[in-house]
């Protein structure tokens, strides 16, 4: 696949009508704007430029390309979005299969026919028959079995290794994916008297395996070894079925293990995945991000006690995953529950709350509020998961309830744990010239945005207003360059993130008026040439309280003027 078939496809598909497709798009100028699809709002930020092809909200941050899209819309690899992209548009893509893309189309080969054969034991032949008679003791049906592809292993030796070698497949290749493993004499299978669960990924290929024990045997699941196709630490089950779902929900629900997932989901309960463990990843959590910003993790009433468990949570929390639990009181797992009543979970559910509330509750009921020390053990559990609270305002809402429950105000609560970190000092002509930053962003962006001609009245005034920032000099002159092609700009600037966010924000009504562009563009450097006058005042007023202290007659009287002329210019600029 080369660069020249992206663009082809690229060029086909046209973002504007293909994003309608999820968003409700209203013209906004040259651009478009909606409500966004990936995070929950009221107000539109989410902007579609048609001329440069590309979009972005400014409320979650969001943005790209038409493949951008898809990829964050479906959960797609960028190879699979480009690949769903070109079935659209008729475009036939060339792949050029290097050594590493024939081995794994090779091994998801050799999952597939392993599968069929596991598939065909439980269906067909007399070694399925206690299999098929458990699965139907938990109350699946035959056409719920061949929806989550259920098979048997046999409980044979090396059933599955003597079929695959009977196929061709080389040893190598089997035990690379984890089906045998070897012995004293030989290889054997690794699934043996197992009920077959297929772990398909988001994108439903067919990546490993996983056996839940029928004789009782230790460990009761075992799981593929990680392998080409397959990383446990990147693995969520059944997210191929409950994407949909979830998004639609816009919350996902975490259990554990298959049968906990596969229970709830026939009984109604459709945007239900695995994790395969307790404890989230950093690539789990971002994943289920793409899909919705909040779950609910099912867990039983010792979750405190679950280091692992809880230090997976604080991952999720960081990558802006909002984490609620929701406590089972009437049976040991979420399969339990649903195989007495689905209303159980449901219950469960509607009663999850935030895991910080969750912490509240916990040490609150272990510990005494009429004791200082019990006080002092509170402080200790909590404040440490509240300091790692990635959002300052979640983290200031904690800090406000333990102040309050303690009956300690909550300066003593941050002095406890940031006294060494709030030390900070900043001088004040840092802080000045600081403010004048996001001020100079904000005229580079309506001059950006301007009409060639009113950009050039104000060329001169703005190249000494950016003097001092070669970054913003450079791109004042790319425009220079580019005069009002915006598709030109972008082609020869060295700073795509940037002009991209500028051509994508909401400018509507300052873009049909070019003398009202002419007004905001003279007041924007009105603004910043008396940050700047400012600046230097107080700079001057500092050197003569040095002046005075050293009793310098000379140099006061110059300083004097000086104070004189910035004042008048000052002056003339705030009229």
């Amino acid at each position: 696949m080369s660069s020249k078939e992206i663009e082809l496809i690229k060029g086909k598909v046209d973002i504007v009508d293909y994003i309608s497709r999820y968003v409700n798009l209203k013209k906004a100028g040259t651009n478009y704007k909606g409500l966004c699809p990936f995070h929950s709002e009221k107000t539109p930020s989410f902007m579609v430029s048609p001329e440069l092809q590309i979009f972005k909200c400014f409320g979650c941050g969001k943005a790209g390309d038409v493949i951008t899209f898809v990829q964050e819309m479906e959960g797609l690899e960028f190879k699979d979005a480009i690949k769903k992209l070109a079935e659209e548009v008729g475009v036939k893509l060339n792949f050029k299969y290097t050594t590493k893309n024939i081995k794994k189309d090779n091994l998801e080969e050799i999952n597939k026919i392993t599968l069929k054969f596991y598939q065909y034991i439980l269906k067909k032949l007399p070694a399925g028959e206690k299999a098929r008679k458990y699965l139907k003791k938990r109350g699946l049906t035959k056409k719920q079995i061949e929806e989550f592809g259920l098979g048997y292993a046999p409980k044979d030796w090396d059933t599955l290794y003597r079929f695959l070698k009977s196929k061709g497949y080389k040893t190598e290749k089997i035990e690379t994916l984890g089906l045998i493993k070897q012995g004293k004499n030989g290889f054997y299978d690794t699934y043996r008297g197992r009920i077959i669960f297929p772990l398909y990924d988001e994108t439903n290929k067919l990546v490993g395996f996983s056996g839940r024990t029928l004789y009782n045997e230790t460990p009761k699941y075992i799981n593929t070894k990680n392998t080409p196709l397959f990383k446990k630490s990147k693995y969520i089950y059944n997210l191929n079925k409950a994407k949909t779902e979830i998004k639609k929900e816009r919350v996902s629900i975490v259990v554990e293990g298959e049968f906990d997932v596969i229970t709830p989901y026939i009984k109604g309960i459709k945007n239900i995945v695995a994790l395969k463990g307790t404890a989230f990843t950093i690539e789990q959590a971002k994943l289920l991000k793409r899909y919705a910003p909040k779950t609910i993790i099912f867990f039983d009433n010792d979750i405190a006690g679950n280091e692992a468990a809880l230090r997976g949570i604080e991952i999720a929390q960081r990558e802006d995953l909002e984490v609620n639990i929701a406590i089972l009181k009437n049976a040991k797992d979420p399969d339990e529950a649903a195989t007495k009543s689905i209303d159980i979970l449901h219950k469960a559910i509607e009663e999850a709350i935030p895991i910080y509330d969750y912490y509240f509750k916990f040490i609150l009921s272990k510990e005494s509020l009429e004791t200082a020390f019990g006080k002092k053990r509170i402080v200790e559990f909590l404040m440490p998961k509240i300091n790692r609270i990635p959002d300052s305002i979640v983290k200031a809402h904690y800090i406000k309830k333990l102040s309050e429950i303690l009956g300690i105000d909550e300066q003593s609560l941050i002095n406890r744990e940031y006294s060494k970190i709030y030390k900070v000092n900043i001088k004040e002509k840092d802080y000045t010239k600081k403010k004048q930053e996001p001020a100079k962003k904000v005229l580079l962006s309506y001059l950006l945005w301007s009409d060639i001609a009113v950009f050039k009245n104000f060329y001169k005034q703005a190249v000494k207003v950016f003097k001092n920032n070669p970054k913003l000099l450079e791109i004042l002159e790319e425009k220079k360059q580019a005069g009002d092609n915006k598709k030109k700009l972008l082609k020869i600037t060295k700073y795509k993130k940037f002009i991209k966010e500028v051509f994508l924000q909401n400018m509507e009504s300052f873009e049909i008026n070019k003398e009202g562009q002419k007004t905001i563009i003279s007041r924007i450097i009105k603004k910043i040439e008396r940050e700047q006058v400012r600046q230097r005042l107080n700079q001057v007023i500092l050197k003569i309280k040095e002046a005075e202290k050293k009793g310098n007659t000379e140099k006061l009287v110059k300083l004097q003027k000086k104070v004189k002329i910035l004042t008048k210019r000052l002056s003339k600029l705030n009229q």
